[in-house]
């Protein structure tokens, strides 16, 4: 298996595990508090816009 593809993989398994720290963190923020529901929100948005741009 090539090297760069390796560190690909790595790379994309901390990746995940990271965004399900951050949804488990997010969740525990919404639970907390509508504001932070409307800042998660309006995340996600800005989050998927700088997805759909790359």
């Amino acid at each position: 298996m090539p090297l760069r593809l390796a560190v690909g993989m790595v790379g994309l398994l901390m990746v995940l595990v990271l965004l399900a720290r951050g949804a488990g963190f997010i969740r525990g923020m919404i639970r907390n508090s509508r504001w932070c529901l409307l800042r998660t929100r309006f995340g996600l948005l800005v989050f998927s816009l700088a997805s759909a741009l790359c």
